[in-house]
């Protein structure tokens, strides 16, 4: 992972020991070991064009700031915006262009390019300078690191654990030790094996080359930098970064969250993130985890570091080693700085195609197509209204949107996974975002409504026949109209709801028998939806159609109260609302009568 922002391996060890110590003093989750990430490699190596360094060290301050403004804003609540679809969709997408990235090294080729379709483009045009020692190596060890993956589940004795001998339990431990450090493993004996021929004047394989050894000097990140000839501002800088800046917090929040739900059985609310420890019953504050995070990366600019997140392959080996407590990361802090003293002359020795193998085997279990059918088993339903539907059942009508299944989760699934391939990581991710906001959107602005024509208990004394349609039935009740939203009225939604009850109070209704609007649902209302209000309630008068809000909050009842809307009736219980439906009753037949003795004296 380590030369997927540039060929100096040096900035990869630099931005693994400065957020270890700082996570073991702010952060709350044991098995997040703060590191480098590929995905935040790959965003990072992206949006440098090729730029050297120093821009990678300003992300990473700056991302730091981000983040820790969000928490202390308590912006978490902004994750919950980035789907499941959405982040398999990412995450897939940045896994095939690491490994994309990655096969020039594995066939010992050498190009510029970092973009999916270019790498690609330039494979072919380089195909025929495949060097053969390279390309056998990278492939050999990425089928050894695959192999040894599956050590750890090789059973030694029997499934009870406490009925194994110590020598079955010794092979199971070195088994499992042997695959958790497979990447080590094959790198060393690659390097061994690299020396062994430099030794004997051969060299057979593109080796890694030189990296700085040392520690690098504590000092502020640059804030300003020269490349060639050209010197860039603090300005110029940050703009040429562009939303990187933005994206990339994102998904470091985002990383360490789905670590900590890996590894804890969890919740997810808006502002607070609670994480129930099996062993302990500790909590862990979204707001403490994002302090932690912009802690590590603001104080690992310092000492030219990448930006830097919870990586969740790390954290399975931290989890599955029995780290306690977040004091694990002192331990890995100071085997780098060790590494960085003791071990980067050797490191030259180490053959690109060994380490593009070791990322290529890591991250093609990044690519989540197992997700991809229970995606498409999740129909969800589309609210789609493609006009008045009417469904008769009995002697009951009800009034009802078209239902339409469809496989939405896969649609910002791709788009977001196109999006990341063929464009940027960073806009495929916004892209898929948006595409979710715009189904809440929809949701929000296109309610079911449920119609029916139902009959109160109460028995309505008052009778009459107009020319085709009858009102009330004596013998039943009170017949009126029963119209039922879903959710709360607000500005999106009000003209579209407005229109349906319009629509069902005519045609269905007759455009005589009373309405009723059950408001259970109804938690909150806008001005807008208000307004909206007062002009249904004005249509309906008009008409001399009766309209009645039941079961309205108090707060509804105010905003509507607000623009002063006539005729506004409302009722708390079904008593209210039979006295309602009576008075209307009465009234509506002392009109018909009128109407009915002026008809008979114009005929005599």
């Amino acid at each position: 992972m380590l030369d997927l922002i540039d060929d100096r391996c040096a900035y990869g060890l630099y931005s693994s020991f400065m957020a270890c110590f700082v996570y073991t003093i702010f952060g709350s989750c044991k098995d997040s070991p703060v590191g480098p990430t590929a995905i935040a490699a790959i965003l990072t190596r992206e949006n440098l064009h090729g730029l050297g360094p120093e821009f990678a060290v300003l992300m990473c301050f700056l991302c730091g700031c981000v983040v820790m403004l969000m928490g202390i804003l308590q912006l978490g609540f902004l994750i919950d915006f980035i789907s499941g679809p959405v982040s398999v969709g990412f995450t897939s997408a940045a896994a095939i262009i690491i490994a994309t990235t990655q096969i020039k090294d594995l066939l010992g080729l050498s190009f510029p390019g970092s973009k999916f379709l270019d790498v690609w483009e330039q494979l072919f045009e380089h195909i025929s300078e495949t060097r053969l020692w390279d390309t056998l190596l990278g492939f050999a060890c990425m089928a050894i690191l695959l192999l040894l993956r599956k050590a750890k589940d090789i059973p030694v004795g029997p499934a009870d654990t406490n009925k194994r001998t110590t020598l079955q339990k010794v092979l199971g431990q070195m088994l499992w030790l042997i695959s958790t450090g497979r990447n080590i493993l094959v790198v060393v004996v690659c390097a061994v094996m690299a020396y062994t021929f430099k030794l004997h004047d051969v060299e057979p394989f593109l080796l890694t080359g030189y990296v700085k050894p040392g520690l690098p000097p504590f000092q502020p990140p640059p804030f300003t930098a020269t490349v060639g000839n050209t010197t860039y501002s603090f300005l110029d800088m940050t703009s040429s970064l562009g939303s990187a800046l933005f994206v990339v917090p994102l998904l470091a929040i985002l990383e360490n969250v789905a670590l900590a739900k890996v590894f804890y059985d969890s919740l997810l609310c808006l502002h607070f993130l609670v994480l129930s420890n099996a062993a302990d019953g500790r909590a862990i504050d979204a707001t403490q985890e994002m302090l932690a995070i912009g802690a590590c990366n603001i104080l690992s600019s310092f000492v030219s570091s990448m930006p830097v997140s919870g990586a969740l392959s790390r954290g399975a080996v931290n989890h599955a080693s029995g780290v306690a407590t977040t004091f694990g990361g002192i331990y890995t802090g100071i085997l780098v700085i060790l590494s960085l003293y003791l071990f980067t002359p050797y490191f030259a020795y180490i053959p690109k195609a060994s380490l593009a193998a070791v990322i290529v085997a890591a991250v093609v279990f990044m690519v989540e197509f197992h997700v991809v059918k229970p995606m498409w088993r999740t129909k969800s339903e589309l609210n789609c209204h493609f006009g008045s539907v009417f469904r008769s059942y009995m002697s009951i009508k009800i009034f009802c949107l078209l239902h339409l299944p469809t496989e939405l989760d896969l649609i910002p699934a791709i788009a977001t996974f196109l999006s990341c391939l063929f464009i940027r990581l960073e806009l495929g991710i916004v892209i898929g975002i948006g595409i979710n906001i715009l189904f809440l959107l929809y949701a929000s602005a296109r309610p079911s409504v449920h119609v029916e024509k139902v009959t109160s208990g109460s028995i309505c004394s008052y009778q009459f026949t107009l020319s085709e349609s009858h009102i009330f039935q004596s013998s039943s009740g009170c017949e009126y109209l029963l119209i039922t939203p879903d959710r709360s009225l607000v500005f999106p939604s009000v003209e579209y709801v407005r229109n349906l009850v319009t629509k069902a109070g005519m045609k269905e209704g007759s455009s005589c028998t009373p309405v009723v609007i059950d408001s259970r649902h109804i938690q909150g209302a806008d001005f807008t939806a208000a307004k909206g209000i007062k002009s249904l309630i004005e249509d309906f008068v008009k008409r001399n159609q009766p309209i009645l809000f039941y079961n309205l909050k108090p707060s509804v009842v105010e905003v509507f109260q607000g623009v002063q809307p006539k005729e506004f009736k409302h009722c708390h219980n079904e008593a209210e609302l039979n006295e309602l439906l009576k008075e209307y009753a009465k009234k509506l037949s002392q009109r018909n009568s009128i109407q009915i003795n002026e008809i008979n004296g114009r005929q005599l």
